[in-house]
């Protein structure tokens, strides 16, 4: 099963960009394989040679909208009522009919 790990990312603390790590260990732990949006970005800003910061939002979410829908399930990580991506992408997920849970440390 593929999972999708959605928080809040920009204007994040460090604590809610740790939860992208503990969360994707929790998901490789259960047996299944994670979808983490930090990797799907930093992936894509390496290949054009510039810094993660450096890509649009716009473009981070058109990256990270199409690896969702992909996926089977998503985890939603604290503090995602203040992100309006990490909504959208919950949104998405409800509308094409994934399961959706919060994860939590």
């Amino acid at each position: 099963m593929r999972v999708y790990i959605s928080g809040p990312v920009t204007d994040a603390t460090p604590e809610q960009l740790e939860n992208f790590a503990l969360c994707e260990e929790d998901v490789q732990g259960n047996g299944h394989t994670p979808v983490n949006p930090l990797t799907i970005v930093g992936d894509y800003a390496e290949m054009l040679g510039i810094a993660s910061d450096d890509v649009a939002h716009e473009e981070a979410m058109r990256l990270c909208i199409g690896a969702l829908l992909t996926c089977d399930m998503v985890h939603l990580l604290p503090g995602i009522e203040y992100s309006e991506g990490a909504l959208l992408e919950m949104a998405v997920a409800q509308a094409v009919g994934m399961e959706v849970e919060e994860w939590s440390r």
